[in-house]
């Protein structure tokens, strides 16, 4: 990722998943809903980890350079490198932000569904179920959403580490400059 506006675009990729999913109430859909419900989500799903898989193969090319930068010998690099890298730390600090925006929805919309879909089966399934069968079906059924988080949350935790391993290059490069100049006011 030569460019610093290769992170902060992805916000605004093409890639992002924008089929709008189909409304279902959750207090009253039937199984048959659910499921095509549940397709839709799977599918949504399955686009939005491809697009994170891009992002971090993006990210993970640009920390390489970052690193490889650091391991040269090349101490005139080192400015170059330290502003780069806090380049890169600062469009990866705004995706945390957008992301944690969307896991924050996420989660609501789960509480929510989870709430209406226990209400479902307490009063509306026809049959009297015990707690047991309720919550497998109740998880069954929200399945898609917890992967939803899940996933958020593991591709924030992936940015979080690019963002640490951006602060330790930036501590590296200060040490290192630090270092050269003392070395360089022992030899005069």
């Amino acid at each position: 990722m030569s460019d610093n506006n290769t992170v902060e675009n992805n916000n605004e990729s093409s890639d992002k998943p924008k089929k709008t999913l189909t409304h279902v109430d959750y207090k009253k859909a039937s199984n048959p809903q659910i499921e095509k419900h549940l397709l839709e989500l799977e599918d949504y799903n399955d686009k939005m980890c491809t697009l994170f898989d891009k992002q971090r193969d993006n990210l993970n090319n640009e920390m390489n350079e970052l690193f490889a930068i650091l391991g040269s010998k090349d101490y005139k690099t080192f400015m170059d490198l330290q502003s780069r890298a806090l380049a890169t730390r600062q469009s990866i600090q705004e995706n945390i932000v957008y992301y944690m925006q969307k896991l924050s929805k996420a989660n609501s919309n789960f509480h929510k569904a989870q709430g209406d879909r226990t209400e479902y089966y307490l009063t509306g399934y026809g049959i009297k179920i015990n707690d047991g069968i309720k919550n497998k079906l109740v998880d069954r059924d929200l399945s898609e959403r917890t992967r939803n988080i899940e996933t958020f949350q593991a591709h924030i935790e992936f940015l979080r580490e690019c963002r640490s391993s951006c602060d330790q290059i930036g501590y590296a490069v200060k040490n290192l400059v630090g270092l050269i100049s003392y070395i360089n006011v022992i030899d005069k």
